[in-house]
């Protein structure tokens, strides 16, 4: 009876130690300064695979934890074309048509308004959410006016400035912005971790956004982290996928008698 005491006594020691071990990790967690990931999604109003990226990935990530290890910049520009006229005045040209450039000036505009990149970031969300093709003036007016009040801006605000010069050169400024990153931009939303024009990683941010930016957080991650599949990269490649490569390479210059004696 002793022993069985005993053992007992040091079974209940050995969870309570591992449960103050994982209590320890997750306060550590919560507690350390966080290194944030950077992340940059270029984007235009009316891409209906931009609205998906944004409000079926981006949104639910933001409104968890994971948002403290996230710096967001979200550039409402995409593959619109800009000309000037002999006076200067530009005029912008957007995929889906004028409607789309007004979303985009709308958006543009907001981010002047909304101090908040959580709230813009909902802002942004909620107006993709409720305006896509085929979209009329109105009904782009009226989505503003829903997601602006949220955010405590009055949608008049953002109705005047899309319809006047402030407005144009917010939207210039973006459209600089995304030169800069990329000319011509290639696909619509592009997802940029540090600044870097990763196809592959913008695609798994597509897929998953929340798994994406957790493979880009130093351990320990947060909980959130383990419902998601993970991609470990190297220099933007898998590492299963330099595995591969490596064999492919090697298997054919090692001698088949030394290949059997392993």
């Amino acid at each position: 009876m002793k022993v069985y005491y005993l053992l007992g006594i040091l079974m209940v020691a050995a969870v309570g130690r591992a449960a103050a071990q994982n209590e320890e990790i997750e306060d550590s967690v919560e507690n350390r300064q966080v290194k944030k990931v950077n992340v940059t999604v270029y984007y235009e109003s009316l891409c209906p695979f931009a609205r998906d990226f944004i409000v079926n990935q981006l949104r639910p990530t933001l409104r968890g934890n994971l948002s403290r290890y996230i710096n967001l910049e979200l550039i409402p520009y995409g593959k619109t074309n800009r000309t000037s006229d002999y006076n200067g005045n530009a005029t912008f040209s957007c995929q889906h048509g004028p409607e789309e450039c007004y979303g985009n000036l709308i958006q543009a505009c907001a981010r002047d308004f909304i101090d908040s990149d959580a709230l813009y970031a909902e802002f942004v969300a909620c107006y993709m959410d409720a305006v896509h093709p085929p979209a009329s003036r109105r009904l782009m007016d009226e989505a503003a006016e829903a997601c602006a009040t949220p955010a405590g801006l009055a949608a008049s605000r953002l109705r005047t400035c899309a319809n006047n010069t402030f407005g144009v050169e917010r939207l210039i400024h973006y459209g600089r912005l995304t030169d800069a990153f990329a000319t011509p931009l290639r696909r619509v939303p592009t997802v940029a971790f540090e600044g870097v024009d990763d196809e592959a990683a913008s695609e798994a941010a597509r897929a998953s956004f929340a798994g994406e930016v957790c493979s880009r957080i130093e351990p320990p991650r947060p909980a959130e982290c383990e419902d998601v599949k993970i991609v470990q990269r190297n220099g933007g490649v898998t590492v299963r996928t330099a595995v591969w490569s490596f064999l492919w390479l090697v298997l054919p210059l090692i001698r088949a008698d030394r290949l059997f004696m392993w």
